[in-house]
């Protein structure tokens, strides 16, 4: 992997973030993934957990991948949306998306992390190696019946919170993180040399 096949949108606001929410569910949602759905059915989706999608979330992470076949299926795009289409209609995979809210530097870290399990298999088996063993199932349970993630990302979520600082597993899941603080400093450690790497051209 390298820096050139890594794409960083900074957007003004959550509420111009959250426009694009269909093109994030489309991606990995445990109800959507795949599949066609309105702007009112997302809603509803996410409504029913609890969140106001337009005020919720600092960052995604998308495949360019995910993108192109979004572009190919949805015929009913928001002004974002196709904007994003239209931006990454002709970059070739693969290639990763992150969005963020403008200067928010522990959700690059966040997304980043996402982008490296996916995309760079040392990564990933470097960080599952590292978290092996260890028990997650009050976090996992969380992220998935809470924060909506479908099962087969809560590994990827795992080491990205951790990444990050864990805010919103202490925050929304009020789980003690006090436990984890020697594993943090691991996967912060693995998360950085790869950076460093990438930045660096190797």
């Amino acid at each position: 992997m390298n820096i050139q096949q890594i794409r960083i949108l900074n957007y003004p606001s959550k509420n111009a973030m959250g426009q694009l929410m269909r093109i994030s569910d489309f991606q990995e949602s445990q109800t959507f993934k795949g599949k066609h759905f309105t702007w009112g059915e997302c809603r509803k989706w996410w409504k029913k957990k609890g969140i106001d999608i337009d005020d919720y979330w600092d960052g995604m992470n998308i495949p360019v991948k995910s993108i192109h076949e979004f572009d190919a299926i949805f015929r009913d795009k928001n002004q974002h949306e196709q904007e994003i289409c239209n931006m990454f209609r002709d970059v070739e995979e693969p290639a990763y998306v992150i969005v963020i809210l403008r200067h928010d530097i522990a959700t690059i870290a966040h997304e980043l992390s996402h982008t490296f399990f996916w995309c760079d298999e040392h990564y990933r088996e470097e960080v599952r190696w590292e978290i092996c063993g260890i028990d997650f199932d009050a976090i996992k349970k969380g992220l998935h019946d809470q924060m909506g993630y479908p099962e087969e990302t809560l590994q990827d979520e795992v080491v990205a919170y951790f990444i990050d600082g864990s805010s919103d597993i202490k925050k929304q899941l009020h789980i003690d993180i006090r436990p984890y603080k020697e594993l943090t400093v691991n996967l912060r450690r693995i998360f950085t040399r790869y950076l460093n790497n990438i930045l660096e051209g190797r």
